[in-house]
């Protein structure tokens, strides 16, 4: 194997996992806003320093709150560490590598392309609030 196919992979994996750590934060914070007081942000911005992204997060949402949250870490374009970005990332590293891997690595039949407006990185970002998240945990 190539050093430069084995760094690709390695990238590819690490950003996956990223993104997959990012949705289980996400989906515990929903479930535990599930049984906090009305209105509780409390659970929602120890995810934004749990990620070290509080100064990126304050320029872009001021007023915080938890759809401000959801929107930095699922499908913020200026956060470099968003869930769509680190899917996309991925997939550009896969792209670059396409010629070695496995064409269901690259392609999955059970997701739409990437373009799709309501898609980002075969993650539904609309409907159910909680389906961007569990479609990425396993």
């Amino acid at each position: 194997m190539l050093s430069r196919v084995a760094e690709q992979l390695y990238w590819i994996f690490r950003y996956v996992e990223r993104a997959e750590n990012l949705a289980r934060f996400l989906d515990v914070s929903m479930s535990m806003a599930l049984d906090s007081p009305a209105g509780g942000d409390a659970v929602w911005l120890p995810l934004i320093e749990a990620c070290a992204e509080s100064n990126l997060f304050e320029e872009l949402h001021p007023e915080g709150g938890a759809a401000a949250v959801e929107w930095f870490l699922l499908a913020q374009a200026q956060n470099p560490n968003a869930i769509c970005n680190c899917i996309a990332i991925a997939r550009e590293n896969a792209r670059q590598i396409r010629e070695v891997i496995p064409n269901e690595l690259f392609v999955s039949p059970t997701h739409p392309t990437t373009n799709h407006p309501q898609w980002c990185g075969g993650i539904p970002i609309i409907g159910s609030r909680f389906s961007p998240f569990r479609a990425l945990l396993p």
